[in-house]
C-alpha cells in the first residue's frame, strides 16, 4: 500500500499543479489583476511556500482516503473526492468572499476549481489505489 500512497501523492501533486495553472493564471488572470491591491505581486509570490502547501494538501488528501476504512474502488474514491471537494470548496471559496472584497465570479471559480480538481484528484487516487481493502495487508 505504501507504493501506491507514494504513487498517488506524486500524481495528484501534479494534477493539482497543473489544474492550478489554468485556475489562477489563465481563468483568473484578469480578476487578480483587477483586485491586484489584495495580492502578493508576481514577483512576491512565494511559489516554493505554495508547493509545499500544495504537497501537505495532497498528501492529507491521498492519506485519508487510504486510511478509511470502506472498501477501495474508483466509484468511492469519485465520492470521496466530491465530498471533500465540496466542504474545501464552500469553506475557502465563499469564506473568502464573505470577508474579502472580491467578486462573486472568482469564488464561483475557486469553487469549482477546488471541485473539480478534487473528483480528477479522487478518481486518479481510485485508479492507483484500485478495488481492495486497504485495512488488510496486501500480499
Amino acid at each position: 500500500m505504501f507504493k501506491k500512497l507514494i504513487l498517488a501523492v506524486v500524481v495528484v501533486f501534479l494534477l493539482w499543479s497543473a489544474l492550478d495553472f489554468v485556475v489562477h493564471k489563465q481563468l483568473l488572470a484578469k480578476d487578480y489583476e483587477a483586485k491586484k491591491e489584495l495580492w502578493r505581486g508576481p514577483d512576491a509570490i512565494m511559489e516554493n511556500a505554495l508547493h509545499v502547501v500544495r504537497f501537505v494538501f495532497v498528501l492529507c488528501f491521498v492519506a485519508l482516503y487510504a486510511c478509511a476504512k470502506a472498501e477501495k474502488s474508483v466509484a468511492s474514491a469519485v465520492k470521496y473526492g466530491f465530498l471533500y471537494g465540496l466542504g474545501v470548496a464552500v469553506w475557502i471559496s465563499f469564506g473568502t468572499y464573505a470577508t474579502m472584497p472580491i467578486e462573486l465570479n472568482m469564488a464561483i471559480t475557486w469553487a469549482a476549481g477546488i471541485l473539480v480538481s478534487s473528483i480528477l484528484g479522487g478518481l486518479a487516487t481510485g485508479l492507483i489505489f484500485g478495488k481492495c481493502c486497504c485495512c488488510k495487508e496486501e500480499k
